[in-house]
């Protein structure tokens, strides 16, 4: 019993040896690849005179961006993996921007917009002022683009000089809205909701008790979603002279202009 005990007691020595091994191995991994980011140093940036300053937002504008875990950050960053959907400050492009039209090494401003997310009108609009008032110094906006969305097109049509790819295209597809419904699912399952409320307009709790949208719902998001869309519409048509065919939302006008460029989308952006 002795010797079985003793083999025992000496195979756990090993194994939690190698338990601590392997611990201290990754805990030593992990702070080499922290201190190496920490004294990586970056290039001093040097601004040519008469430069181009480039603003090239990569992600969804944001005020103020989603709370990480710091550690769980850091290990993002050091695997190389990034945000599933990445996140700009506003304040950040718009301090940019601001830099650039008092910067006197700044001699343009370049919209590069490829991978600007789908943003709020409020933030669009803000960077729009901010273009607006860079533009007063002088200096020329220009943007350029294989092809346009219609929030990156918001931003662009504020640019002096816009310019977009022979076989691109610029896309208006309004606005909308999408909700689940799952009664039916809480049927199946005979889980029976106890709502309480008060009044018609109360769609936060239509999904638990509705398998569509209630007429009241639709009348809400409608002129919600009718008034955003108006105030886009209105300050895109007030930056570029662009043909209400393209912007109406009816087909048929849609067609018209596509059929008049004979099925060249850009040429039709470039004719309306």
């Amino acid at each position: 019993m002795r010797s079985v005990g003793s083999i025992f007691s000496y195979l756990w020595k090993i194994i939690n040896g190698t338990r601590k091994f392997i611990l201290n191995l990754v805990f030593f991994i992990i702070l080499a690849i922290f201190i190496a980011s920490l004294m990586q140093g970056e290039d001093p940036i040097e601004v040519p005179e008469n430069g181009i300053m480039v603003l090239n937002p990569d992600g969804m504008l944001v005020e103020e961006k989603t709370w990480v875990d710091p550690f769980d950050k850091f290990l993002n960053e050091a695997l190389g993996s990034g945000d599933e959907v990445p996140e700009v400050l506003l304040s950040d492009v718009i301090d940019s921007i601001e830099k650039a039209k008092t910067d006197e090494r700044i001699g343009a401003l370049y919209l590069n917009l490829q991978n600007l997310y789908p943003s709020g009108l409020n933030k669009l609009r803000a960077v729009a002022d901010a273009l607006n008032d860079f533009r007063t110094s002088g200096k020329p906006i220009i943007s350029n683009a294989d092809y346009y969305m219609q929030h990156q097109y918001y931003l662009a049509a504020h640019a002096d000089q816009l310019y977009l790819n022979p076989m691109g295209a610029v896309v208006f597809e309004g606005l909308d809205y999408t909700q689940v419904y799952f009664k039916e699912l809480l049927d199946k399952l005979k889980v029976q909701p106890h709502v309480f409320k008060v009044g018609k307009f109360k769609a936060a709790v239509e999904p638990f008790i509705r398998n569509d949208m209630s007429d009241e719902a639709r009348e809400a998001n409608e002129f919600l979603y009718s008034a955003l869309w108006d105030t886009f519409h209105a300050d895109v048509t007030a930056a570029r002279n662009i043909n209400p065919l393209v912007t109406s939302g009816k087909i048929d006008d849609y067609m018209s202009a596509f059929n008049n460029a004979n099925g060249d989308m850009a040429k039709m952006a470039l004719e309306t």
